[in-house]
């Protein structure tokens, strides 16, 4: 499965544009532009190979029928009520905070996968540029993500371009740039992909001279597993004898 977003050469550069006034003063963001179209591409792959998607549609279902794996009887409020119990469920996981994002299906607080996030809000994203129409200027694009960071994204005559939440599953101007922000973020501390080569810039800026880290893998994992059972399957020691 491919659930990349599909990201125009124009939008790429608006991306762009829009993490480096997001990030202005963050190295490497103040030198050189990032590729935010790449780390997408990226964090969505990780995301496939996890199924993501599939676990958040696991959720989203429970969300919508908390009771869907309850035999019918228990599904009553009569039922619930007789046990002191809210006659409505309510499945409060998505709001744990096991899910990086949260989207809405009327009030009800729903996780999805970064595929589904950037699929929902690309867009949104690109037609509000359009509207406000920035250009290359920095500072326009200061201005921009500062209106987004806030929730008023407004073009010239004071209306308000980003689209109506439920158009686009209850989302934010502000929950777009964040989640832009935290991804930009995540590459710039070297968060992906496990521990990189070399510090990276902002780290090294920031004084945190980490080492690589540690490269275990599942069969590290699993090797030691196997060790810690031969451990303790030996026969235990006659009492008395030394440790």
């Amino acid at each position: 499965m491919n659930s990349a977003p599909k990201i125009s050469n124009s939008l790429a550069q608006q991306l762009n544009l829009m993490a480096s006034a997001l990030l202005p003063a963050l190295p490497p963001f103040d030198k050189t532009a990032p590729d935010v179209a790449a780390l997408l591409k990226r964090l969505t792959k990780s995301e496939d190979d996890q199924d993501i998607a599939q676990s958040a549609a696991v959720w989203r279902a429970s969300a919508a029928d908390p009771l869907r794996h309850q035999p019918a009887v228990r599904r009553t409020a009569g039922w619930r009520k007789k046990r002191g119990l809210d006659a409505k469920a309510v499945f409060g996981a998505s709001k744990s905070g096991n899910f990086q994002l949260i989207g809405k299906v009327g009030e009800e607080a729903v996780p999805m996968s970064r595929a589904e996030f950037y699929a929902l809000t690309l867009p949104a994203f690109k037609k509000t540029v359009a509207k406000i129409n920035p250009g290359t200027d920095p500072k326009k694009w200061q201005e921009l993500a500062a209106a987004f960071m806030t929730d008023v994204v407004k073009d010239g005559t004071g209306k308000n371009v980003w689209p109506p939440e439920p158009a686009i599953s209850g989302l934010k101007a502000s929950q777009f740039a964040q989640q832009l922000l935290r991804d930009c973020l995540m590459e710039a501390m070297g968060m992906l992909d496990g521990p990189p080569a070399t510090p990276p810039p902002l780290l090294v800026a920031l004084g945190e001279h980490r080492r690589s880290g540690n490269h275990y893998t599942r069969e590290d994992a699993e090797l030691r597993r196997n060790e810690l059972i031969k451990e303790l399957q030996k026969p235990a020691a006659p009492a008395g004898s030394p440790a």
